[in-house]
This record gives C-alpha cells, sequence and structure tokens, in this order.
C-alpha cells in the first residue's frame, strides 16, 4: 500500500506522520505468509519502499554469513533497475551497517565523506546525497540491508530510519520463513530422489530375483517380507502365505536347526559377517530340502 502524501507550499513532497506510515507498512507482517521464493519477496519489499520513500535509489541486500557475501538482490538508480550481483563483505558503508548491525544515516555523503566507508555506487554511479541503510535483524542475527538514497541532501531524518527499521524488520521475518520453506523444499527434493533410488534399486533387485534360478528370502525377524518366484514353485506355499501375519520363518525350517539359523539370524541383524551355512527347510506337503543359505 502507497503512504499518504501531501505537497507543502514550497512543492516539496512531505511524507505522512509515522503513526499513519507505520500502521500502512504492518500490511508487511503478511510477507511470511504470501511470499516463498526470495525474488517475490523482494520485489514486495520494493512495492511498499518505492511509494513511501520516493528515492531516487535504493536497493534490498541479502547477507550471506556462511560466504561473508552480501546478496543485492534489486538495486535500482533514477527507476533503472540494475542485475543482481554478490560482492563480499568489505569496508563499504552496506557493510558498516552489517558489521554494526545498527542503522546508518547520512544527511548529505558528498560533504562527510571524511571518516566514512566508502559508498557502493552503481546504476549511473553518481554520488548520493542522502543515505540511509538498516539492517534486517532477527534476533541477533542480520539477515540483510534495505536502503534508501537520494540526491537531495538532508532528505532522510529520524522519522524516516524508524519507518524503514520497521520495515526492515517485518522483513526479516519473511526472510527468515522464506529460508525456512526452501531449506524444507531442498529436503523433500533429496527424500524425492532418495526414494526414486530405492524404487529403481528395489525395481532392479525383484527383476533381478525373478530371473534367479535359486530360492531368494528375505525376512524380518521372522517376517517373510520377501520371496521370489522360485521359493513357491520349490516350498509349495503361495506367497500371500508367506507373507501372511501368522507366518514365520522358523516354522518351514527342521526344529534340529532352528537354534541355529535363529542364531546367525541374530549374528546377521548386529551387523556381523555371518559365513554360508547349511540347513534344512520342510516343504508344504512335508518333504525335506537341504539348502546352503548365503547372506
Amino acid at each position: 500500500s502507497a503512504a499518504k502524501a501531501a505537497k507543502s507550499s514550497g512543492g516539496d513532497v512531505r511524507i505522512a506522520q509515522p503513526s499513519e506510515r507505520v500502521k500502512e507498512v504492518m500490511d508487511l507482517a503478511g510477507l511470511t505468509q504470501l511470499f516463498s521464493l526470495y525474488d517475490d519477496l523482494v520485489e514486495a519489499v520494493y512495492g511498499e519502499i518505492a511509494p513511501v520513500f520516493s528515492p531516487d535509489a535504493c536497493f534490498v541486500a541479502l547477507y550471506d554469513a556462511e560466504r561473508s557475501e552480501l546478496d543485492f538482490r534489486l538495486q535500482v538508480d533514477r527507476g533503472v533497475r540494475e542485475a543482481p550481483s554478490r560482492s563480499p563483505l568489505g569496508t563499504g558503508l552496506t557493510s558498516w551497517v552489517v558489521e554494526h548491525r545498527r542503522p546508518l544515516r547520512i544527511a548529505d555523503l558528498r560533504r562527510s565523506v571524511e571518516g566514512l566507508p566508502t559508498p557502493e555506487l552503481y546504476g549511473t554511479m553518481e554520488m548520493p546525497a542522502a543515505w540511509l541503510g538498516v539492517p534486517m535483524l532477527l534476533g541477533e542475527r542480520v539477515e540483510g540491508v534495505l536502503c534508501v538514497q537520494s540526491y537531495r541532501p538532508g532528505a532522510y531524518g529520524e522519522e524516516e530510519q524508524l519507518l524503514l527499521s520497521t520495515i526492515a524488520e517485518q522483513v526479516a521475518q519473511a526472510v527468515e520463513m522464506v529460508r525456512l520453506y526452501e531449506r524444507a523444499q531442498a529436503e523433500l527434493a533429496e527424500r524425492r530422489r532418495t526414494e526414486e533410488g530405492l524404487r529403481e534399486s528395489e525395481e532392479k533387485f525383484r527383476n533381478l530375483a525373478e530371473q534367479s534360478p535359486n530360492m531368494i528370502f528375505i525376512n524380518a525377524g521372522g517376517r517373510v517380507i520377501y520371496a521370489n518366484r522360485v521359493c513357491e514353485e520349490v516350498m509349495g506355499y503361495t506367497r500371500e502365505e508367506f507373507y501372511a501375519p501368522e507366518f514365520h520363518f522358523l516354522q518351514i525350517v527342521l526344529p534340529e536347526h532352528r537354534s541355529l539359523v535363529a542364531e546367525m539370524d541374530r549374528f546377521h541383524r548386529s551387523g556381523q559377517e555371518v559365513p554360508p551355512y547349511e540347513y534344512a527347510l520342510q516343504t508344504k506337503d512335508g518333504r525335506r530340502l537341504d539348502v546352503l543359505i548365503t547372506t
């Protein structure tokens, strides 16, 4: 929403009173629910800043603490947008705001260069007069910097600083929400890739297992969770019978070998290497079947 403005007798544009302006920009609280991408968020922030401050130049920079870099997602100078860019944290005005975690307001940069960091120039490369930058703080963590600039000296005072800081506070919360959203999306994408890989591996295994001339059982704690076609043909049980909840693998092992099979299964589940060993199974029709098992 654009801020209300009124012209003075001298023709200068006066920004509305702080209470009115703060009330209007509180709409930014909705950003945490409306936007899921940084670029969408930055566009919304610019849409709020531009009509409120009518800056000659402005930018929105996100701070990448891991890389110690500034990500200038939006840079506008005299209505012309610059391409997004990144730069390492250095000695400029924006870096000063990040490092000190507090606003920096300069009434006339052209006359107050001594002792100040070097301003970052872009677009027309013209030195601004008034410069106001505030950190986007989430607790003690800096999420980025909002900056408005004017070629008119003294364009920004304490009221403008308060307003921009209020906006920055809301934007910091929105940035964190976007970060959490993107992290969740990345985790979901990784999970989907993992699941797809598992499905492909399972499909390959099943194809090989179904073509194998040997019996292949997979059991978990005695429950048969997979039996290939040969198991059905040799043992006489259907897969539905193998997979039934009441079916236990040991019931097809001859009694004299059950303790051996149970012990080897415990070794296998504990991560120990189990060498091939022999035991006997009993088919559904009662026949004895000597087998060699490998795990």
